[in-house]
């Protein structure tokens, strides 16, 4: 179950307010492959949200951005999200942040799935800090897909 409010903005630049439940998503098959970033800036840019989802009209790499307190029910979000935006759009028509600002996670998540998603969170953390493109400094790592391995 997705829920999203889209606007269209300057510059072309989509806004979408989404309410994310995972629970039919996380494992969805579908047009999904391609890498994505996840994002930890050190300074979160929308303080309203839970998750940012970015994707860009020139097939640039997807990126998920995460405050540094993101558990991994929200990267679990974000990637959900990600994916029914691919199976619905394989290729950004414009440039788009899709604003999470809650989610519903199952209440009983696959432990390996869980521990998929911490791990994932886990290697964001222990890289170096770097320049994170316009978010400033952080901490990101780039998936080979969208898809949760247990």
């Amino acid at each position: 179950m997705v829920k999203s409010i889209s606007r269209v903005v300057a510059g072309g630049l989509v806004l979408a307010a989404s309410l994310v439940g995972f629970r039919t998503e996380l494992h969805a098959q579908g047009p999904v492959r391609g890498p994505v970033d996840v994002v930890l800036p050190d300074s979160f840019p929308e303080p309203s949200a839970e998750v940012l989802v970015m994707r860009f009209e020139s097939g640039k790499t997807d990126v998920i951005v995460l405050p540094a307190d993101a558990t991994p029910q929200a990267l679990g979000a974000g990637l959900a999200l990600l994916r029914r935006e691919r199976r619905t759009h394989a290729r950004a028509e414009h440039d788009q942040v899709l604003i999470v600002q809650g989610f519903v996670a199952p209440s009983r998540l696959p432990a390996p799935t869980l521990e998929a998603l911490a791990s994932k969170l886990a290697e964001v953390r222990a890289t170096p800090q770097s320049q994170v493109g316009n978010l400033g400094t952080g901490r990101w790592v780039e998936l080979p897909d969208a898809n949760v391995h247990p």
